[in-house]
């Protein structure tokens, strides 16, 4: 069967708070809706002997369990790339899922400021989590860890205000751009 092995992380990745979608332990396949995300859909695809695709998405957002955005960008940048396309859209964003490799604090505030409430993490940082406890948001992980080693993350040690926060990452990221 082409899910064995994966069943973990798929339970991980398809867990969704707020009852959008759950796959019980007890299920032995997933629902005929399902799609497999990225990373997943990738791995299985190179297990069949296709090939996979250049790069993997690194953020991934679904409305009702079915994805309506991508990018494969790195560090902060998906995410000023999904504030673009949310302003396009008439999303109720507390509706929406965001699908991240790596949530730290910066990540998570800056969801928060969105109004995103439910997030899965690949990986995600206690700071973070710190975070999407604070203001109640629905979260699911897949590893969690005391600190990711990033300057960002340092930065906004001591910043729990999103507003702020975004100000200051939106800066950096400014300043990165013109050097």
């Amino acid at each position: 069967m082409l899910f064995t092995g994966l069943r973990e992380k798929l339970l991980l990745i398809f867990t969704r708070n707020m009852g959008n979608m759950k796959i019980s332990p007890k299920s032995p396949k997933l629902p005929k809706t399902s799609k497999l995300p990225g990373p997943l859909q990738s791995s299985a695809a190179s297990k069949a002997g296709k090939p996979q695709k250049q790069r993997e998405a690194s953020l991934m957002l679904f409305y009702n369990s079915k994805l309506i955005y991508s990018s494969t960008g790195k560090w902060l940048y998906p995410l000023f790339e999904l504030e673009t396309f949310l302003v396009t859209q008439p999303f109720n964003r507390s509706e929406l899922t965001v699908e991240d490799k790596i949530i730290g604090k910066a990540a998570a505030l800056i969801l928060i400021k969105f109004g995103i409430k439910n997030i899965h993490a690949h990986l995600l940082s206690g700071l973070g989590r710190e975070m999407l406890d604070k203001y109640k948001i629905n979260y699911t992980y897949g590893e969690l860890v005391d600190k990711i080693l990033c300057k960002t993350e340092d930065l906004l040690k001591h910043i729990n205000d999103p507003d702020t926060a975004y100000n200051i990452i939106r800066e950096r990221v400014s300043s990165l751009q013109k050097t």
